[in-house]
């Protein structure tokens, strides 16, 4: 008949090929809602292949709140999603400005630096010289010029970051 290690190594493919399916479900990603309107990111946030549902029955607060939350449960792709269409519906909210940035560092943390240089300098633009995300959109976007391989522009950003005095400045 089977043995007992034979046995145990049928339990055993079998529990991974079901840990395996459900993980496969679990990383597929959001779909819209239906009904829900479908726009692309624009070419001046970045050049990205996400799209965005238009997010309906959130309020300002309830939208950011949980484009937050992807972002710290590190779905970065959805708080991309959430962070564009926050600044879609409610671009004169108090939080306008800190959507705008974390859509911008969504490009940085899915590596697509292309796309992160042009939204953090759009960041940078907008911004309020007082804003406390400020020196944070200057050291990612110098990290995404050395990494998308313009190393004079990321010398000359990081040269500017040095001028906040931060922790790592020197």
């Amino acid at each position: 008949m089977y043995t007992r290690s034979g046995v145990r190594l049928c339990l055993l493919v079998l529990l991974a090929m079901l840990f395996l399916a459900n993980c496969a479900e679990l990383a597929q990603p959001p779909t819209a809602t239906p009904g829900s309107k479908v726009a692309p990111i624009p070419p001046t946030a970045g050049h990205s292949s996400v799209t965005t549902p238009t997010v309906t029955g959130l309020s300002a607060e309830q939208l950011f709140a949980q484009a937050l939350q992807r972002r710290t449960l590190g779905d970065y792709d959805a708080a991309a999603e959430d962070f564009f269409a926050f600044g879609q519906l409610y671009p004169d909210d108090r939080h306008a400005s800190d959507a705008a940035f974390y859509l911008a560092e969504s490009f940085f943390l899915r590596r697509q630096y292309s796309s992160a240089i042009p939204a953090l300098e759009q960041y940078r633009a907008q911004a309020q010289p007082n804003d406390g995300l400020v020196p944070r959109a200057v050291f990612l976007l110098a990290r995404s010029a050395a990494a998308a391989g313009d190393h004079q522009r990321a010398l000359a950003v990081f040269q500017h970051y040095r001028s906040f005095n931060g922790l790592i400045s020197p």
